[in-house]
């Protein structure tokens, strides 16, 4: 495959990405509490798509869906937006009782956290992560049609390998996080 057709496919896995697509399944199959499907959509593609791919487009004038191809030193302003982002829209959904997102929401946020400060170690996989929190929030949801999910993990393991982006470290632990985490916030919320 073309370095360009996996780029694509990375930015398409991204853990933006995989925000925006749970965003849309529980705009309409979870408890958005007071918030209509709109709203939530609006106000959740706000939050975790549009100003955390915006801040890293205005720094470097180019959309950029992924903040893997952003070197290890100079992620930290992008992780601490994207976790100012992650809580604002976490006291939104809690706000209107929006429990499904508000646990969505969280699991980003304390994922982020932990990646944020890892980061200062090692360039964690974010899309690792990303597909992590996603498989299990489709799991803790669906229960059986969510384990289908789990494919998705070992492709963007694949993709990043490929990309070169990451090694086999990174990524287990990045998706050991979104796993681990997400897990924790719906036991906790639940």
């Amino acid at each position: 495959m073309k370095d360009s057709y996996l780029k694509l496919l990375s930015a398409v896995f991204s853990e933006v990405s995989l925000a925006f697509y749970l965003i849309l399944i529980f705009s309409f199959y979870g408890n958005i509490g007071g918030m209509g499907a709109l709203d939530n959509i609006l106000i959740g593609s706000l939050f975790m798509l549009i100003l955390p791919v915006s801040a890293v487009a205005v720094s470097y004038r180019k959309v950029v869906l992924e903040m893997g191809s952003i070197a290890k030193g100079k992620r930290t302003k992008f992780y601490l937006f994207n976790l100012l982002c992650y809580a604002i829209v976490s006291f939104v959904f809690n706000y209107f009782g929006n429990l499904t997102m508000l646990e969505i929401s969280l699991s980003y946020f304390f994922s982020m956290l932990i990646l944020f400060f890892i980061n200062f170690k090692s360039k964690i996989s974010l899309h690792a992560a990303g597909v992590s929190i996603t498989s299990m929030v489709l799991i803790l949801n669906f229960k059986l049609i969510g384990v289908i999910s789990l494919v998705l993990v070992p492709f963007v393991w694949w993709l990043r390998l490929k990309l070169k982006a990451h090694n086999i470290e990174q990524l287990l632990w990045g998706s050991f996080v979104g796993f681990v985490v997400t897990d924790i916030v719906f036991l906790v919320f639940m």
